[in-house]
């Protein structure tokens, strides 16, 4: 920084997070103000309501909650037992994880910012093993005026654990007051609430196919749960319980198990009543004693519910402004089902039915209704979401549509690549096998980031991705071909409706493509082909694996992504022996680079293809280990690259005419000059003067690229790049990416991710003999990853209109996208 100078100020913004909730029941909650949280990997995802167009809704993830260390196992709001519908701006969420711990967040609605504030509150304690279900309620404890608080966890330890203050409604006072041993029993859902009288009543579902029933109770050893009654029926674990306040306080329990059946119990106050011969409903008694009085409570067996095929992991009960009472589950025979009670014979009917179709999906984990109960969202197998909305019809009648939901990764999220020079969307790759493809939904004057399409559906784990040009990419996995895909008909039609991006195509489009079974690669659909596969017998094939040609309104839903947006595969490539590990296209998508894994020189080697003939050009050696990064020169006469050896390579491209490419060695750093641990990653300067390189001896180098003509002995080589400066960071660097234009006339903006998943901007000063990097802004936590961020990817400038944005992704599972503006 000159003397007298003062520093850029920079904004960034989050603009979108793209993810999907982790593979557990018990992961996603709706809250009464209208927010839902849901787990993904160590964070917890927050998503609000968005508008476009004044009517038109979508649901949008708008922070990630960044505290835990484990994967998050489950979520749930705090509920508020009162009978008002004012709701307070005050709301609180639990979170349970394989960290043993529970922390409680408090989010509050600031009216003069109109928008939410994220708060942690504490974490709690106790549990000596992973945390499977929680819940936790604000309730009038003995009718007394002032509000207490309770929550309820249970772990693989075999405990529940009762935390709170009955003194006090602030989580920070939380503390355990009451530990219950299961004696090996496992529990997998509690549930809480209270009977008439305001006692609280905890009800625990067990491997042991039994519900526990536990009351508070005023003994004299202090306000402890104590069990009251066991509840038998079901024949499997019990995955899911609710309860739900009906008239005169008393209570129906909701419960599922996986042995398919939905049961609802009814607790109520116990009447005395004269004896008869009058045959009736098996009643089991329990007694609640309070400070004041003791109170007989009886429980029968209202309904077995059966409508699903196989296990039942949720049920939730709805009860609007109206009193209408609604039952919802979901189960792993990829239905979810909307329960009534039909008004002429009341008894429990199946309203409606929804779920997937296709694909190959394996159920929900969970559903959950909003507080008005015309919406609800759910989760399946594969960690994706699901919306569904109910529309009014005239008169009495109603119909559901699908809404649009945010979308992700349910893995580590690997790579990601922009659309070439124009950056108008955005591809991503993940260990989850599948490669997904992000653009800006413009319509009613707010765009905001979809995913539109999934190219690829793979069956083994992605590594790398790379686009070749705007209709093309090509992709490396742990296996040992890469593969080449092309954007068919479909997908150009439907990004133009949902973006207005146009794409110019100079060659034959195929309509779509499809997955055969048993089989990799995406086979290509014909327009004239897609009839015939209509009008084929299911004998014959899948037809619910087929491909339907479909003009959207709207970003696709689960089931069209799965089915209708594959590219077809166009090209495979062999050469390497082992797991390809990275991939990279020059700026002109002439050319492309790959490497594998390897723990010796010679597969090591990069292999250059020619995208013209899609045919080796050149092999390039110097290596010992497995390159971990490729980034060619934007001019594309370099190319740099990275190693596990410690070590930066350059090498020189020319292009001869007559004879296709010459590839030299142009430069090779010295290990008396360079990292001392693996190299991650490696990033040019927009105008190719400077590069820097990323370790985890937790430094960043940066290096200045000397064109000497004639480079022929090797004394002029080793000069031919220097070090002019190193940064030293507080922790490994996993990524490092340079900003696509001058902040001002000497220097460079340097975005850099963290092995922590913390995300941070540098100011790089290039001016000769001023050379300095300098932190421009650091990112919070929860704006940041909640782990190692593996790729960072500026947005290509285009005509200047989009503005400056980076995609970032990382093994949390997450993509995010920012906008920056320095000023």
């Amino acid at each position: 920084m000159e003397q007298g100078e003062e520093p850029p100020h920079c904004v960034v913004k989050l603009e979108h997070i793209a993810g999907c909730t982790n593979k557990t029941p018990g992961c996603l909650s709706w809250g009464d103000n209208d927010l839902v949280a849901m787990g993904s990997s160590n964070s917890v995802v927050i998503s609000k309501k968005m508008i476009k167009e004044g009517t038109q809704t979508f649901r949008s993830a708008i922070k990630t909650l960044n505290q835990h260390t484990g994967k998050v196992i489950c979520v749930k709001w705090m509920h508020e037992l009162k009978s008002t519908n004012i709701q307070s701006e005050t709301s609180y969420l639990l979170s349970g994880s394989t960290d043993k711990t529970i922390i409680v967040w408090e989010i509050s609605f600031c009216s003069k910012l109109k928008q939410y504030i994220y708060n942690y509150c504490v974490s709690l304690k106790g549990h000596t093993s992973t945390v499977t279900s929680l819940d936790g309620m604000f309730f009038n404890y003995e009718n007394q005026e002032s509000k207490k608080s309770i929550i309820v966890s249970t772990g693989v330890d075999s405990t529940i654990l009762i935390w709170g203050n009955l003194e006090s409604t602030n989580p920070k006072d939380f503390k355990l007051i009451q530990k219950i041993d299961l004696n090996r029993s496992l529990a997998l859902a509690i549930s809480l609430n209270v009977l008439p009288n305001q006692t609280p009543i905890l009800a625990c579902g067990l491997d042991s196919s039994r519900i526990d029933l536990y009351c508070m109770n005023q003994q004299g050893d202090g306000d402890l749960f104590s069990p009251v009654l066991s509840l038998t029926g079901h024949e499997d674990w019990v995955r899911g319980l609710d309860f739900l306040t009906i008239e005169n306080g008393d209570l129906m329990l909701a419960s599922c198990s996986q042995d398919g059946f939905v049961r609802l119990w009814k607790i109520k106050r116990k009447i005395d009543e004269e004896v008869t011969d009058v045959l009736k409903i098996r009643e089991l008694a329990f007694v609640s004693f309070s400070q004041n009085h003791e109170q007989t409570y009886v429980v029968h067996l209202e309904a077995v519910l059966a409508g699903h095929e196989g296990w039942v992991y949720s049920v939730q009960w709805n009860k609007n402004d109206m009193g209408r009472i609604r039952l919802l589950s979901s189960s792993m025979d990829k239905s979810i089902i909307l329960w009534e009670v039909d008004d002429e014979s009341g008894i429990w009917i199946e309203k409606s039915r929804f779920g997937e179709v296709g694909g190959n999906t394996l159920g929900f984990y969970g559903a959950v209704f909003n507080r008005s109960g015309i919406q609800f969202m759910a989760h399946s197998y594969n960690g994706a979401l699901h919306l569904w909305e109910e529309i009014l019809n005239e008169g009495q009648s109603s119909r559901w549509n699908t809404g649009v939901v945010m979308s992700g990764h349910c893995n580590h999220v690997l790579d990601i690549s922009w659309e070439p020079k124009h950056g108008r969307y955005f591809v991503s790759t993940s260990l989850d096998q599948t490669t997904r493809l992000f653009a800006l939904w413009k319509k009613g004057g707010q765009d905001s980031w979809h995913e539109i399409a999934r190219p690829q559906i793979h069956g083994y784990d992605m590594q790398c991705i790379s686009m070749v040009n705007s209709c093309s990419f090509i992709s490396g996995a742990d296996e040992k071909v890469l593969r080449v895909f092309e954007a068919p008909q479909n997908f150009l039609q439907n990004l133009e409706t949902l973006t207005g991006t146009k794409l110019e195509i100079s060659h034959k489009v195929l309509e779509g493509a499809t997955i055969p079974a048993l089989g990799l690669s995406n086979k290509a659909v014909m327009s004239n082909e897609i009839s015939t596969t209509n009008e084929k017998s299911r004998g014959e094939m899948f037809i619910e694996n087929q491909f339907k040609s479909l003009v959207l309104q709207q970003p696709p839903s689960e089931e069209h992504l799965l089915q209708n947006s594959l590219w077809p595969e166009t090209n495979k490539l062999y050469w390497h022996v082992y797991e390809i590990f990275c991939v990279a296209c020059d700026s002109s998508g002439a050319l492309v680079a790959s490497a594998a894994k390897s723990a010796t020189p010679q597969h090591a080697t990069i292999v250059l293809w020619s995208t013209k003939s899609w045919k080796e050009v050149a092999q390039l050696q110097g290596h010992t280990l497995t390159v971990t990064q490729m980034e060619f020169s934007n001019n594309s006469k370099y190319l740099l690259s990275v190693s596990r050896d410690r070590t930066w390579m350059l090498h020189k491209i020319t292009s001869d005419q007559s004879n296709g490419y010459s590839v030299s060695i142009f430069a090779k750093s010295e290990k008396s000059t360079c990292h001392a641990r693996i190299i991650w990653s490696a990033s040019w300067t927009h105008d190719d003067k400077f590069f820097c390189t990323g370790s985890r001896d937790k430094k960043i180098m940066f290096w200045k690229v000397n064109e000497l003509e004639n480079q022929v002995e090797e004394t002029s080589k080793k000069n031919s790049v220097t070090r002019i400066l190193f940064t030293a960071v507080a922790e490994a660097v996993t990524a490092v990416a340079f900003g696509n234009c001058f902040t001002s006339q000497t220097k460079y903006q340097l975005a850099i991710g963290k092995e922590s998943g913390l995300l941070e901007l540098y100011l790089f000063n290039g001016a000769y003999n001023e050379y300095e990097c300098a932190l421009l802004y650091k990112l919070s936590i929860y704006d940041s990853h909640s782990a190692a961020v593996k790729r960072i990817r500026w947005r290509p400038i285009g005509d200047g209109s989009l503005g400056q944005c980076i995609a970032t992704c990382g093994e949390d599972n997450l993509i995010k996208v920012f906008s920056i503006n320095t000023l």
